[in-house]
C-alpha cells in the first residue's frame, strides 16, 4: 500500500482502532434477554449482520420487528441506557488492535474517526485513550456513516482518501463516496467478508500489523 498518495484517511473505531466489537455484540444479547433468550439471539444474529449501524437503529428493530410491538418508546429508552451502561468500561479498557499504535505514529495525512457509536461517546473514549489530537473531527451515531463523511467534506478541502473498517456499511459508505478501502478483519464481526470482498477491489488485511509491513 503506498500511504503517500492519500491526503486523508478515516478511521471506523470498534474492530479498527480497538478490539471492541466482541464487548458491543455479547451487550446486545444482555440487554435483550429479559425479553427472552431467542429473541435475544435474534437481536444478537440481526446485529452481526449490520455492523456500522448505529444501536438505535437495532434496537428499534428488536422491538418493532423480532417483538412485534407498537407502542415501546419507555423500554426502547431503558434498553439504550442499560446498553450504554454495560458497555462504557468494557470499550474504555479496551486494547488497540494489533499494530494500530505504529501505524497512526506514521500516518502525516489528514485523520478521521466515523463510527456507528454514538458521537459523544466515541470522542469521550477516544479522549481517554489520549489520542484525540491526532484526528481533525470523531463523529458518530445518530448520524450514518454517509452523512457523516459529507459533514467531512463540507468543512474540509480534500482530495484522494483512504476508508479503514471492518464492516460492509464501512465499505459501502467509502465506495459512495470514492474513497479507497481497507478491510481490517481480525476484529471484525462480519462472518461473510471472505465471499462479500472476494470481487470487490479493496486492500485486505488481518490487522495493522501486516499493513505496516507493506509499507
Amino acid at each position: 500500500m503506498n500511504l503517500e498518495k492519500y491526503d486523508y484517511i478515516v478511521f471506523d473505531c470498534d474492530g479498527v482502532i480497538l478490539d471492541s466489537n466482541k464487548v458491543k455484540s455479547r451487550a446486545f444479547y444482555e440487554v435483550a434477554s429479559p425479553y427472552g433468550t431467542d429473541k435475544a439471539q435474534e437481536l444478537y444474529d440481526y446485529h452481526k449482520k449490520t455492523q456500522g449501524i448505529s444501536r438505535y437503529v437495532k434496537f428499534k428493530y428488536f422491538f418493532e420487528t423480532i417483538l412485534e410491538r407498537e407502542s415501546f418508546q419507555n423500554d426502547y429508552e431503558s434498553c439504550l441506557e442499560e446498553y450504554a451502561k454495560l458497555t462504557r468500561e468494557r470499550v474504555f479498557a479496551a486494547a488497540y488492535t494489533d499494530g494500530f499504535e505504529e501505524f497512526l505514529r506514521q500516518c502525516s495525512q489528514k485523520l478521521f474517526i466515523i463510527s456507528g457509536t454514538p458521537e459523544i461517546e466515541v470522542q469521550k473514549v477516544i479522549k481517554h485513550k489520549e489520542i484525540e489530537s491526532r484526528f481533525e473531527m470523531i463523529l458518530g451515531s445518530p448520524k450514518t456513516k454517509y452523512e457523516n463523511l459529507e459533514r467531512i467534506f463540507e468543512k474540509h478541502d480534500l482530495s484522494k482518501g483512504l476508508f479503514i473498517g471492518d464492516g460492509k456499511v464501512d465499505y459501502q459508505s467509502a465506495n459512495e463516496y470514492g474513497l479507497d478501502f481497507c478491510f481490517i478483519s481480525n476484529y471484525s464481526d462480519m462472518e461473510d467478508h471472505e465471499d462479500f470482498f472476494k470481487d470487490k477491489k479493496v486492500f485486505n488485511y488481518p490487522s495493522f500489523k501486516e499493513l505496516l509491513l507493506t509499507l
